[in-house]
C-alpha cells in the first residue's frame, strides 16, 4: 500500500494532469475537420474541460503551497517531480497554442456562416422587391432598379 507522502501526491497529480492534457489535445485535433454537429459536441465538451481545469488548478494550488512549506523532500523525489512538471508544462503550452488555432478555425467558420446569412438576406430582399405583384402595368419601369 502506497504512502500518501507529498511527492507521491504531486507525482499522482502531475500524471493525471499529463493524461488530461493529452486527451484535450486529441479532442482539439478532431475539431479541425469536424462537422457542425460534431463541433457543437466539442464545444460542450470544452466547457466540461474548463470545469475540470478549474478543479485541477485548485488541487495544484494546495499542493504548491504544501511543496513550498516542505524542505525535507529527497533529491530523487524532486527530480522525478521536476521531469513530470516539465512535461506537463510543455503539453500545457502546446494546448494553449492549439486552443488559439481552434479559436481561429471557429472564427473562420462563424464568419462564413455570417457571410452566407448576409447573402441570403440580400437575395430575399431582391426577391421581395421584384416580385411580380409589384408591376402595375406592362410598361411599368421601376425607377429604383
Amino acid at each position: 500500500m502506497p504512502t500518501y507522502t507529498l511527492p507521491y501526491r504531486i507525482t499522482s497529480f502531475l500524471e493525471r494532469q499529463i493524461a488530461w492534457l493529452e486527451c484535450a489535445l486529441k479532442e482539439l485535433d478532431a475539431m479541425g475537420w469536424a462537422t457542425d454537429d460534431e463541433l457543437d459536441a466539442l464545444v460542450i465538451r470544452q466547457s466540461q474541460r474548463e470545469q475540470e481545469a478549474q478543479n485541477m488548478a485548485r488541487e495544484y494550488n494546495g499542493l504548491s503551497h504544501e511543496w513550498q512549506q516542505t524542505e525535507t523532500i529527497e533529491k530523487d523525489g524532486r527530480d522525478s517531480i521536476r521531469l513530470l512538471s516539465q512535461q506537463a508544462q510543455e503539453l500545457s503550452e502546446t494546448l494553449r497554442i492549439r486552443y488559439g488555432e481552434a479559436q481561429r478555425i471557429a472564427d473562420k467558420r462563424a464568419q462564413k456562416k455570417r457571410n452566407a446569412l448576409d447573402d441570403l438576406r440580400r437575395e430575399r430582399r431582391s426577391v421581395t422587391i421584384y416580385r411580380p405583384e409589384m408591376i402595375v402595368s406592362p410598361g411599368f419601369i421601376d425607377k429604383k432598379a
